[in-house]
């Protein structure tokens, strides 16, 4: 399965039809919880308290290219901007077709640590703090087809 991802204003090495200028990732980490704390009493003998919900931030590696420097620009500079996640698998005729999407409003590149071994190319891990995302699971099933589920979510109003 291929994941890439698109930043606005910073084109990235992928050639993956429909998906020029996205970045190719080797991993891709991104979570969340919500704390509950139950006690004994209330109606039913139990009772629960949840907190909001806790995101974290996203953590992703990829392997190092000519973007490297523009990746490194957009860190220094502090940019606020989009970033899509695009997960792929193979659709009708062998083409790439996503089935998972994720979009990330004002993400900031906060982290970029670089690492490699010896005669190994270097990778990349970023790491990215957001405002508002909207995750999206497209159903397309073997058919390619079916319903899409979306869960969309701001952390400046919960």
């Amino acid at each position: 399965m291929t994941i890439l991802m698109q930043i606005d204003g910073v084109e990235g090495e992928g050639r993956i039809a429909g998906h020029d200028g996205w970045f190719p990732l080797t991993s891709f980490r991104w979570g969340g919880r919500r704390a509950a704390r139950t006690h004994t009493g209330g109606v039913l003998g139990k009772s629960a308290a949840y907190s909001t919900p806790q995101l974290t931030d996203i953590t992703l590696t990829r392997l190092a290219d000519s973007s490297s420097s523009l990746l490194w620009d957009h860190m220094i500079k502090g940019n606020s901007t989009p970033i899509r996640f695009h997960w792929l698998r193979a659709g009708q005729g062998g083409e790439p077709t996503s089935y998972l999407e994720a979009q990330f409003d004002d993400a900031l590149l906060i982290a970029i640590d670089v690492g490699s071994s010896s005669g190994g190319r270097p990778t990349e891990t970023l790491v990215f703090t957001y405002r508002a995302l909207e995750y999206r699971v497209v159903n397309v099933g073997n058919a390619l087809s079916g319903p899409q589920d979306v869960v969309s979510f701001n952390l400046g109003t919960a």
